[in-house]
């Protein structure tokens, strides 16, 4: 009797086993839903209240790309990245890697929702995360994107494009230990790649990049980034291989560094000094050259800092006799200097503008201002041929911050 009753039993457990292989019961995921219950989500539909942390859903949309990485964008806006552990993302085909950097590329991903908080941050990423290629299921692929030229010393910021893809040309600015491009409108675009691309430049790739005044084109695309626990909003040229990178001429050291355009923004200064005696030279391409002496070092002892953008010269009635002397070899238009008042002082900023070098005594022009103000000082020049004009501030005035400096001839 004993023997009959577990035969019944194992014929039941096998006929349960039959109805599995059978499709009778579905298969079920580590996260307990059945693989034929996960539902299909639109992004260009979708919204937050579709994110479900755990949730396993088919997303289907087109790939946006941010800081160099793939995302759905939802109807309101909610970015999810689309997401795998280096163990699956490492073993990706080639055609694989290229489609998931492709903005635009039509896409269904199989996977379940994630949240990530990164190191040190309280922010919370939101992701689609796959755990295999097969995952991955590709539409339409976006035609090649055409690559716009572009000269950073005409350039403005009307011709930066989130997402479009340029031959960028120009003279490094260094910024904060960061290279940059300069446009014609002080629109500054840093050149970026992600710590994969950067890491395997050479060692004189690496240093080109950090040298002001180098020249360089840069294949890439516009793309906005805003740091963690910020509001901004930084311009960038991403580019993804070294080959994206054509370095022209390297400035010599100790050699007149050119700055952007007709602007004098005076990111090629190094040094930061308290005295009113550091000297240097700046040139544009044009062959335009301005010689200083003055204070670098903008911040006082309490450690505000008067910049107005970047670097700039302080300026004060001093003992040194701190000065700007411009010199244009073939004229001039028009002069357009920001300028701010720095310290406490509750007197006037005063400045003067003189035909000639730092000796000279023939006045041309002047500026006076709250001691607490800042803006913009502009005078008509209208000089032909070879012409030199020294800025000064004026008897008695106190410290201000001079920057900016643009022509027009």
């Amino acid at each position: 009797m004993k023997k009959l009753l577990l035969a019944s039993l194992a014929l039941a457990l096998l006929a349960s086993c039959a109805k599995d292989d059978q499709g009778g019961i579905p298969p079920v995921d580590g996260t307990g839903q059945t693989n034929e219950n996960v539902p299909l989500l639109q992004a260009a539909t979708a919204t937050a209240t579709d994110y479900v942390v755990g949730k396993k859903v088919k997303l289907h949309g087109n790939i946006v790309i941010e800081r160099n990485r793939p995302y759905f964008k939802f109807s309101d806006n909610t970015l999810v990245q689309i997401y795998a552990q280096n163990s699956v993302s490492n073993t990706l085909s080639e055609a694989t890697k290229t489609k998931l950097s492709t903005s635009g590329q039509e896409i269904t991903v199989t996977g379940t929702f994630t949240n990530f908080t990164p190191r040190n941050s309280t922010e919370v990423v939101k992701e689609i995360v796959y755990t295999a290629e097969s995952d991955l299921v590709f539409g339409t692929t976006p035609a090649p994107q055409p690559i716009t030229d572009l000269e950073a010393s005409t350039a403005t910021a009307t011709d930066y494009v989130v997402g479009k893809k340029v031959k960028l040309h120009g003279n490094i600015v260094v910024q904060a230990n960061h290279p940059y491009f300069k446009f014609s409108d002080n629109t500054l675009v840093q050149i970026y790649a992600q710590n994969s691309v950067f890491n395997t430049l050479s060692e004189a790739a690496k240093t080109k990049l950090s040298t002001s005044g180098q020249e360089i084109t840069v294949t890439g695309t516009f793309t906005n980034f805003t740091p963690r626990g910020s509001n901004e909003v930084i311009k960038e040229i991403v580019y993804t291989a070294e080959s994206d990178l054509v370095f022209g001429t390297t400035p010599a050291q100790n050699q007149p560094q050119p700055s952007q355009g007709k602007t004098f923004d005076f990111e090629q200064i190094t040094s930061s000094s308290n005295g009113y005696n550091i000297t240097g030279t700046l040139q544009t391409t044009e062959g335009v050259r301005l010689s200083y002496k003055g204070r670098t070092n903008l911040k006082d002892d309490k450690n505000t800092n008067y910049a107005i953008s970047g670097k700039g010269l302080m300026l004060t009635d001093h003992r040194e006799k701190p000065y700007i002397k411009i010199t244009f070899p073939n004229g001039v238009r028009k002069l357009f200097i920001d300028y701010k008042a720095a310290y406490n002082a509750t007197q006037n900023r005063h400045f003067e503008i003189y035909e000639g070098d730092e000796n000279s005594t023939q006045k041309i022009g002047e500026h006076s201002f709250a001691h607490n103000a800042s803006g913009t000082f502009s005078i008509d020049l209208n000089k032909t041929g070879a012409f030199t004009l020294t800025i000064k501030p004026a008897t008695g005035s106190k410290q201000f911050v001079l920057d900016n400096i643009k022509y027009e001839n």
